[in-house]
């Protein structure tokens, strides 16, 4: 049976492990409201949040896994939508479709100012 207290190879003891988990556990909600605020802040500056979150994770994500699983996905998607009449297939050229659209408009002038 585990002891609470410090046990006689000199590691540190439940109590202390379970006191620094709840620290940080606390520090972890703070600073997760910290982030909310800021997000909240940029969306009523106009920015959009959800494009904000997603550069976040692009960043945090390993860049040639990243590029590999977008290359791949977007192998997928135009397998689908070589499927044609199915309700998939259409989803995924309609998806194609409008990828391709969004790219052609280029930047938007907000980004650009």
């Amino acid at each position: 049976m585990t002891q609470m207290g410090n046990n006689s190879n000199g590691r540190r003891g439940l109590a202390e492990v379970i006191e620094e988990i709840e620290s940080l556990e606390s520090e972890k909600k703070q600073t997760s409201e910290k982030i909310k605020g800021v997000y909240a802040t940029a969306s009523a500056e106009g920015l959009d949040v959800a494009a904000l979150k997603q550069i976040v994770k692009d960043r945090r994500a390993d860049m040639d896994k990243t590029a590999e699983l977008r290359v791949t996905v977007a192998r997928y998607r135009k397998e689908l939508g070589a499927l044609g009449d199915t309700p998939l297939g259409e989803w995924a050229s309609a998806y194609i479709a409008t990828e391709r659209s969004i790219t052609k408009r280029g930047t938007p002038k907000a980004l650009t100012e």
